[in-house]
């Protein structure tokens, strides 16, 4: 059959694998009830404007059907948070771009910036508008933000109004009213918000990545322990294959070049608190096991299995030792097999792998879990109720459409919510589909209402990664142009194949069971401790310190605030029930 797509031309779709959501709409006190999940039926064939000049490769777009459009629309302040350097195409503005209109046309919700900004001005406005009292309709708040706008009497309480309008599947991918995260937008029986996650759940749980090439340049398996790690590095440097071994960086953890998984195998999860098997929460770094990890990590040190520079170097100082050769594993999240592609096109015969997370001398395995949440979408105390209806109503269309996205050809869903327009994500020439000028610059309406990430929940990514890892059982011409597109991006592949991995193992990641606001002590005193921690942990593994320096920095912890800090999160856990 003739091919329908530029196998490289989807270069541009690779970055977008986190980013921006759609809406939804109803009036009445009970809200509609989105359909429940369907799964991934087979490609149907469609008419539409490409049926007749592309075959197989048409594809008709619709949207879920049972949600009545607001009339007259209902008109909601939010704040707006923009991608960093997004470009609008000819003309597009907040209030005129694909995502913006659809949401207006379909459902008749038209959104109003109180303000736009990004990063760290957004914060500072978002404080200017706290401090003056005038906050908007709705608005995502996480940590002290979040805690300070409920416990002073901010945030419109919610429950009644959110019980009778969020539909079964938003309540079930939600996991309400059961799932830990709802205890941070809870005060008792009320309710004061809608708690997300900051993008796909499992985002950050790092696992091992190994160069694949070299183990068979020397005979090796794939190493399933901590010391089968050691002693396999030590082997391709000893051969000259590698000037060092494990990629790492100056933080203990972080989201890359990690190096938790290492301190998860024997047993203790650094930088988190975890019960401690007595009802306790008790912060990881601090238990004994943690003195077990830093000695092989000293060992490793010694060896030269680490770069002797690694303490000054940040993750993106980094990860350019992993690509020039210089290093031969690491222990990174599902979207570090991206860089790995081009890695290996441009250096025929490197091939990377996963080794996952090795296991200790007892058997432990696992790494730090990424965050089941990160905050709440909450609305202004006083707020009508058709706003919140609306906004929650959003929240039911947007779910259905994404967690049905094949059904609906919304191609855009694998990408968080895009709005897969002709033009923008996409262009077709004659029956070749190619990446569009905007490429990963679809985030028009981040973080407005339940727009992306704002919609996300823990399983999210998965929903749509494993409908379109089943595309590849698919003979080509039975896919449409859109979905041929997607498939053609070798990196894009690659990721979803480690972030299957990431999900598979999710009973592995150890995730921090604290997740109130910083309590007191922690305000005065977290950054003198982390400040102690990082200097021991470091100074153990280049040598500079004994291993018992450990013993010394545990009490100086306890002394200087980590004993009272732990009786706060003690509290805290009482609180919870």
């Amino acid at each position: 059959m003739e091919r329908l797509f530029t196998r490289r031309s989807a270069l541009g779709l690779a970055g977008g694998i986190g980013t921006a959501a759609l809406v939804a709409g109803c009036t009445g006190a009970e809200g509609p009830s989105a359909p429940e999940a369907s799964r991934l039926p087979a490609p149907t064939e469609a008419g539409g404007p490409q049926a007749a000049t592309c075959g197989t490769g048409s594809w008709e777009p619709t949207f879920p059907e049972g949600f009545q459009k607001f009339d007259p629309p209902v008109k909601v302040t939010a704040t707006w948070q923009p991608s960093a350097g997004l470009q609008f195409e000819g003309g597009d503005s907040f209030e005129n771009n694909p995502l913006y209109n659809r949401l207006k046309d379909t459902l008749g919700i038209e959104y109003e910036a109180k303000f736009q900004a990004n990063t760290s001005v957004w914060s500072e406005k978002l404080s200017q508008v706290i401090a003056a009292g005038d906050l908007p309709d709705v608005l995502p708040l996480t940590g002290a933000d979040l805690a300070g706008i409920i416990d002073n009497d901010g945030a419109e309480e919610i429950r009644e109004v959110w019980e009778a309008t969020a539909s079964p599947l938003v309540k079930e991918k939600r996991e309400y009213p059961d799932g830990a995260a709802w205890s941070v937008a809870s005060r008792g029986e009320q309710l004061f918000g809608v708690p997300y996650n900051t993008g796909p759940g499992y985002n950050t749980d790092t696992f091992g990545y190994i160069r694949k090439d070299l183990l068979d340049k020397v005979g090796a398996d794939m190493p399933e322990t901590v010391d089968q790690l050691g002693d396999t590095l030590r082997e391709l440097k000893g051969r000259g294959l590698v000037e060092y071994g494990l990629a790492t960086c100056k933080e203990i953890n972080t989201y890359t070049v990690s190096m938790d998984p290492i301190f998860v195998a024997y047993g203790a999860v650094p930088q988190t608190w975890r019960d401690n098997g007595q009802g306790k929460l008790e912060y990881g770094s601090v238990r004994p096991e943690a003195k077990e990890a830093l000695q092989t990590l000293a060992s490793w040190y010694a060896d030269g299995l680490m770069d002797p520079d690694f303490y000054t170097k940040t993750v993106q100082d980094a990860l350019p030792l992993v690509y020039s050769g210089k290093q031969a594993a690491m222990f990174g999240p599902w979207f570090s097999a991206q860089a790995m592609v081009p890695h290996e096109e441009e250096n025929p015969g490197v091939e990377w792998g996963i080794f996952g997370n090795p296991k200790g001398p007892n058997g432990d395995a696992g790494r730090i879990g990424s965050p089941t949440f990160a905050g709440a979408v909450v609305f202004r105390a006083g707020v009508g109720r058709q706003v919140i209806e609306a906004v929650i109503t959003q929240l039911n269309w947007s779910t259905e459409l994404h967690v049905n996205w094949a059904k609906y050809h919304q191609y855009g869903e694998y990408t968080n919510s895009s709005a897969w327009t002709e033009g923008y994500e996409y262009v077709v020439n004659d029956c070749e589909i190619e990446a569009g000028p905007v490429g990963t610059q679809y985030l028009y309406l981040n973080m407005v209402g339940f727009n992306y990430p704002a919609l996300a929940y823990p399983d999210y990514q998965s929903d749509v990664f494993s409908d379109l890892l089943a595309w590849r059982d698919q003979p080509e011409g039975d896919l449409n142009l859109s979905q041929q597109l997607i498939l053609s991006n070798d990196a894009l592949i690659r990721s979803v194949e480690s972030y299957d991995y990431a999900f598979q193992t999710r009973e592995l990641g150890m995730v921090d069971e604290f997740i109130g606001a910083a309590t007191e002590t922690m305000l005065k005193k977290q950054a003198d401790l982390d400040q102690l921690e990082l200097e021991t942990f470091t100074k153990i593994i280049v040598g500079q310190s004994d291993i018992n320096a450990f013993d010394d920095f545990v009490k100086a912890w306890h002394d200087n605030g980590g004993e009272q800090i732990t009786a706060e999160v003690n509290e805290w856990k009482q609180q919870q029930g």
